[in-house]
């Protein structure tokens, strides 16, 4: 999501590097209530809840909303 900012603006600006910086994925492991082992991906800065895989965050997808004309952009981000 967020190489849809860069390659559409060829950078980021100061306030989308600190939130891609602050909101960055996370790969979490635990187990899940039958005991298995899993992964998630999850923000980093943002309290999730439990709810796995909730990257990309709430603050992410309001960041990549402005593109979602582009032909990259996922319905999955909307906000």
């Amino acid at each position: 999501m967020l190489a849809i900012v860069k390659t559409t603006r060829g950078g980021f600006g100061a306030l989308e590097r600190k939130l891609a910086e602050l909101h960055r994925p996370d790969l979490a492991d635990y187990i899940d209530a039958d005991g298995d082992d899993r992964s998630s991906v999850d923000c980093w800065t943002c309290e999730t809840g439990g709810v796995p895989d909730s990257w990309p965050c709430p603050t992410i997808r309001a960041v990549a909303a402005v593109y979602r004309d582009h032909p990259d952009y996922r319905e999955e981000w909307k906000p």
